[in-house]
């Protein structure tokens, strides 16, 4: 990863923004080093006038905090009952084999992770480019949000997860797949 920060850096007019710590308690065990448990997430821009909406992901207060917050005059009380910054250090639990929302990719991203990036990052009706789409969680959660996206994985299994995504969806939401047996088409070795 900081090999490719660094890169980014001196070869690219993208400006880092944030790096988010995504936290875990979860993880496989280690004896010749310290076990992980965090993975990295590099937001960059191409500019300073970037989108991004704290509002759609703030974490709410619980009664006796709000309660404590707003005896503070300085605070405002309409932010404080949408809730606090989440920072840039988010502790959400890794997907476990048996969880509802696993759909057979090995590297699976919780959609919690999903959810906040996209929701605090891409308006309403914007698009959300995924190219190492996997398990298609991008996907789904861009329907669910209300973004369009573009997916697209070297694995020739992502159809077969990103259909598993779009099973758990389809009689909730409304969305078009748009040329699909193009794509298709494109990613074959004789097409290449």
């Amino acid at each position: 990863m900081l090999e490719i920060v660094h890169y980014i850096r001196h070869n690219s007019k993208f400006n880092l923004v944030n790096m988010i710590v995504w936290y875990y308690k979860n993880g496989i065990t280690a004896h010749r080093f310290f076990a992980n448990r965090h993975e990295e997430i590099m937001w960059y821009a191409k500019s300073n006038k970037y989108y991004f909406n704290l509002d759609a992901v703030r974490v709410k207060y619980d009664e006796k905090t709000l309660s404590l917050y707003k005896k503070d005059k300085r605070l405002s009380h309409s932010k404080l009952e949408l809730g606090k910054n989440p920072t840039n250090v988010w502790e959400i639990s890794r997907l476990n084999s048996n969880s509802k929302e696993r759909v057979g990719h090995k590297t699976q991203k919780p959609s919690a992770i999903i959810t906040r990036l996209v929701a605090s990052l891409t308006p309403s009706n914007g698009i959300v480019l995924d190219l190492f789409a996997g398990s298609g969680i991008t996907a789904k959660t861009c329907i669910e949000l209300g973004r369009n996206s573009i997916n697209c994985d070297i694995d020739n299994n992502f159809l077969l997860f990103f259909n598993k995504q779009k099973a758990k969806i389809e009689s909730t939401y409304s969305y078009k797949i748009t040329n699909l047996n193009e794509v298709l088409d494109f990613g074959k070795e004789e097409n290449i």
